[in-house]
């Protein structure tokens, strides 16, 4: 009986995993582009411009080689930052039923250039 609930629990483990999966790329573009996948900087480092110098250095570089940047952001205090930054929110959802958002944010390459 422990083995079937353990079994179980796999299995419903992986079926959330490839339903989250499932879900981000829905929202990914088709599209060549950069995928942002984790930015980050110690709390006692915020406000002094850090995150904006390393988002600075990517999107230079998807300017330059005309390519879009994706992200997804599990926090929503981090929309203006990146909002300020060209991100658009193209879609919102929920893991769980009781989980947190998922906010998906895209930038289209600077075409000014």
């Amino acid at each position: 009986m422990l083995w079937r609930a353990r079994r179980e629990a796999i299995l419903s483990g992986l079926r959330k995993f490839y339903h989250i999966q499932n879900l981000i790329k829905g929202y990914q573009p088709a599209e060549p582009h950069y995928y942002l996948h984790a930015i980050g900087v110690r709390e006692d480092k915020r406000g002094k411009g850090i995150g904006s110098a390393l988002l600075r250095s990517i999107l230079t570089r998807c300017d330059s080689e005309k390519a879009n940047a994706y992200l997804e952001s599990s926090k929503e205090r981090n929309l203006d930052f990146y909002e300020s930054h060209g991100f658009k929110v193209i879609g919102k959802e929920y893991i769980a039923n009781d989980g947190p958002p998922i906010w998906f944010m895209l930038r289209q390459y600077s075409k000014s250039e």
